[in-house]
């Protein structure tokens, strides 16, 4: 059985090629003519002679190879900025999450329910005046500017006025950090010197109480019923 022949492949030399010898002789693509191309390489490689070195290639083979400015170096350098610059913003980033995710782990504060009443702190009008009002707004009240009565609630201008300071108080006391603030203002500041003042519901009373001079009612008579326009004033 014999060797089947193999087509020549371009480029590599035949049996016609070789000389008496058994070498290559000219023209054979490896030689030194010009159809051979001569010798292209460096150190036999086929490329044409280039030199390296740090700024890039150089030398008749570099083409575009060379970087003689550097530019490619300036291009890994920016590359390696850029890519630290990112993976801070990604530790950031994380740090951010963490934070976020510890907040969102601990109880928030309880808050009442939609449409319940937070029960008060004092339930009737005498507990807010004994427990709250006499203890903590003193004042000097013999010889001085203020009135207070012990039996206090024997005058209804003063029942009404501390009723509505304990209903204000209820709604404000922890209401946020502006809510005694906002309370004193609006309540207590104005409605103290009233109640207490020397022409206040108690300006008869100092140690015991008086009861109110009957000379000092207002007096009213009864408005006619078929007369309507004094509800409507």
């Amino acid at each position: 059985m014999t060797d089947p022949e193999l087509p020549g492949l371009p480029g590599l030399p035949g049996e016609d090629d070789l000389d008496d010898g058994g070498e290559l002789g000219d023209g054979d693509g490896f030689g030194d003519g010009a159809s051979g191309g001569g010798d292209r390489s460096l150190d036999g490689t086929g490329l044409p002679d280039a030199e390296f070195s740090e700024g890039g290639f150089s030398g008749a083979g570099a083409g575009g190879l060379g970087r003689d400015d550097g530019g490619l170096w300036a291009t890994a350098a920016d590359d390696r900025a850029r890519a630290e610059a990112f993976e801070r913003r990604l530790v950031d980033l994380e740090d951010r999450l963490d934070a976020a995710a510890e907040a969102a782990a601990e109880p928030a504060a309880a808050e009442p329910a939609a449409g319940v009443v937070k029960a008060p702190t004092y339930e009737a009008l005498a507990e807010f005046v004994k427990e709250e009002f006499c203890p903590r707004y003193t004042r000097r009240r013999h010889g001085g500017r203020w009135r207070w009565c012990p039996q206090w609630w024997e005058h209804s201008e003063a029942v009404s006025r501390l009723d509505a300071l304990h209903k204000a108080w209820e709604a404000m006391h922890d209401d946020g950090p502006n809510g005694m603030g906002d309370w004193y203002r609006n309540h207590l500041d104005h409605q103290l010197p009233i109640l207490m003042g020397a022409d206040g519901p108690f300006r008869r009373c100092g140690n015991q109480h008086y009861p109110a001079d009957p000379d000092d009612d207002l007096g009213t008579g009864t408005p006619p019923a078929d007369n309507m326009a004094w509800r409507n004033a």
